[in-house]
């Protein structure tokens, strides 16, 4: 699917720092499932770098999506990671997704949800984006500042969250990442650049 972005869009995430697009004609919320019931859990932890294991995700994530990743940035990216957000899961505070994860150099986060939700409103930490369609991707610059625990209490669904980062971007410590020393798995150390054999680089659309 090759998604065309208008000026008048551009200027709305240019200057509210969110925008959503339909998403693909099928559910990503199946291949999802199916990958945790082969992780054999369903919780925060289990659910980092999902597409690692399901071609179809990654298909979406660096492919399908990348026109439309190019419109809204004008950096080179990189897959930097995915993470499945269960309902019940619980943050104590609200904050950019910059801050929430151990690589240096996010630049545009996704949201998708199991279930629509009508968009919720300013609160006092912050915004709470949701997707408000069926389907529908919600795009969000990495300075958004989200109330978390208001968006995980009040919408009571699943999320699936996908990061992009610059293509020189670093794997550092993080305490507010539960899941910080994962990448260790792969051979990363802190302070290592991500490399194109674990986060895969999307070239610009010709």
């Amino acid at each position: 699917m090759r998604y065309l972005i208008t000026a008048k869009q551009n200027l709305f995430f240019s200057q509210n720092g969110f925008i959503e697009f339909a998403g693909p004609s099928f559910s990503l919320f199946s291949e999802i499932d199916r990958v945790l019931q082969k992780r054999d859990g369903a919780t925060y932890n289990h659910g980092r770098d999902l597409w690692r294991d399901s071609p179809l995700l990654q298909n979406v994530l660096v492919k399908e999506l990348k026109s439309l990743l190019f419109s809204l940035s004008s950096s080179s990216l990189r897959l930097a990671l995915d993470q499945w957000i269960p309902k019940g899961t619980s943050f104590a505070e609200g904050g950019p997704f910059s801050k929430l994860f151990a690589v240096q150099g996010l630049v545009l986060g996704v949201i998708l949800a199991r279930e629509a939700h009508t968009f919720l409103p300013e609160t006092s930490f912050g915004l709470s984006p949701f997707p408000k369609e069926e389907g529908g991707i919600l795009f969000v610059k990495p300075h958004l500042h989200i109330d978390w625990p208001a968006l995980l209490q009040e919408t009571a669904t699943d999320l699936y969250f996908a990061a992009y980062s610059l293509e020189n971007s670093l794997y550092i410590h993080n305490p507010q990442d539960p899941l910080t020393h994962q990448l260790k798995k792969l051979g990363y150390q802190f302070g290592d650049r991500l490399n194109n054999s674990h986060h895969p680089f999307l070239s610009p659309p010709r």
